[in-house]
């Protein structure tokens, strides 16, 4: 490798720094995103963080949590020690104690609260801090085995999900790669590409250069929006009433995509029925986006070779799954769906089938019914116990759980990859659950 130094600017300290090597690897971050990375090194220690100009999605970019990963890495405030409480929980004091110490702890209670109260008694708190799958996969393998409850559910995402999973099958959908090259019209909902998906806007300039015609809709006025070609801009968690008077309006004027409805939709007649009252006036009063604008929005996208980008803004709302479901209709009207340039895209989990345990059991069954998800069909009668779910919690009720759960109560939380007290409501209940337990373990990068 020929030298590389870094100089001051990048590197706290002073003079030039050679490294040692540039590693190439990816973000794991909860973006999903997986960006190239160029990971410069000095005796085994991060410097520095590049985006990798060779890969052939993020083509060097990054965003900010990516560039300074290696200032987060190397911050004097970095926990690098296991940490004993001493005193009561909540006072904030603590030892330092030995790698052999605490690990020895850990198990001691696991094994105590497990055989008191039973594996469901211990519950793992994570979410999407880092999406790295052999250690998600390790932990639910070490869980599983001890029989322990799971939490279930997602503050971000699930609505929109349940919304497209139940409208539109199954989210394999196309990478921006793919359907930037042909998309005539993209339409993007609820999503700020220009800061949670940095990467994407070189494939959207080129599709726009290309002459495609970009659609923002968005409460806010983000970065993406202030490029876009036509922009609504409807009153927060209203989405729902503009696309019912956009398929009203695709229906009255006979754009919607007949032989796509004969060959692969049911219950367009009780759609279009429903969507009937939904005039554009109506819709207008309700959203704020004047009538010729959700005309226009409806038209061009009805009549283009047209992609749907949805992000997870529209979702947060009461009915979130209701407003992914008019989005992805609206697609299904068109005939916008599974084709190149022209699909609708709400969250692609296709690089989620790892190997594992579940995978393995549930792969047949999902083949032969398609999207839908029931544990009576997933688990049937009979199942060998080591494919059953154990006890599932909500994580959103998590703090419910944690102070009345019954048979077993929760005695025991490992809490990683997200933040137990910042996420969850109702935080001085979470508290109170907290002081009871008999295990409380945090793996932290900083002291939160």
């Amino acid at each position: 490798m020929k030298n590389i130094y870094l100089s001051p600017s990048d590197v706290i300290g002073s003079g030039l720094i050679k490294v040692d090597e540039v590693r190439k690897t990816v973000c794991p971050r909860n973006c999903f995103d997986t960006c190239g990375l160029l990971a410069y090194v000095k005796d085994g220690k991060l410097l520095k963080i590049e985006g990798d100009p060779d890969h052939p999605i993020t083509k060097g970019h990054l965003c900010a949590k990516g560039t300074l990963y290696a200032r987060r890495t190397n911050h004097k405030d970095r926990i690098k020690y296991p940490l004993m409480r001493v005193g009561k929980r909540g006072e904030g004091d603590f030892k330092r104690i030995t790698w052999d110490e605490a690990f020895d702890y850990i198990v001691d209670k696991l094994k105590f609260c497990k055989k008191k109260y039973g594996g469901e008694s211990i519950v793992e708190y994570i979410y999407s801090g880092n999406r790295e799958f052999l250690a998600k996969t390790v932990a639910d393998r070490c869980l599983n085995l001890i029989g322990a409850s799971k939490l279930v559910g997602s503050f971000c995402l699930l609505s929109g999900l349940s919304g497209a999973t139940y409208t539109n099958g199954s989210q394999y959908t196309q990478g921006i790669e793919i359907w930037s090259k042909k998309a005539e019209v993209i339409m993007i909902v609820g999503h700020n590409s220009s800061f949670t998906n940095v990467h994407s806007l070189p494939f959207i300039w080129e599709a726009m250069d290309r002459g495609a015609f970009l659609i923002v809709i968005d409460p806010y006025v983000t970065p993406i929006a202030t490029k876009a070609d036509l922009f609504l801009q409807p009153r927060p968690g209203t989405d729902t009433a503009m696309v019912l008077a956009m398929m009203k309006y695709i229906f009255d004027n006979g754009l919607e995509d007949r032989e796509f409805i004969s060959e692969h939709t049911y219950g367009v007649d009780e759609l279009e029925k429903a969507v009937s009252e939904w005039t554009l006036e109506k819709a207008s009063e309700v959203t704020g986006v004047e009538p010729h604008l959700i005309a226009k929005a409806a038209e061009i996208y009805a009549t283009n070779h047209s992609h749907m980008e949805c992000g997870w803004g529209h979702q947060r709302y009461t009915n979130g799954h209701q407003t992914q479901r008019a989005y992805s209709c609206l697609a299904a009207i068109c005939g916008h769906i599974g084709k190149e340039g022209a699909t609708c895209n709400y969250l692609d989990i296709s690089a989620y089938k790892t190997p594992s345990v579940r995978d393995k059991w549930d792969r047949g069954v999902r083949e032969s019914m398609g999207f839908l998800e029931i544990d009576n069909v997933n688990y049937p009668k009979g199942s060998p116990s080591k494919y059953l779910r154990r006890r599932l919690i909500n994580i959103s009720a998590f703090g419910k759980a944690l102070r009345e759960a019954k048979e077993p109560p929760i005695k025991a939380v490992i809490s990683w990859r997200g933040g137990l007290l910042s996420q969850q409501p109702d935080v001085k209940k979470m508290i109170e659950g907290i002081k009871k337990l008999d295990l409380f373990v945090s793996l932290e990068l900083f002291m939160t």
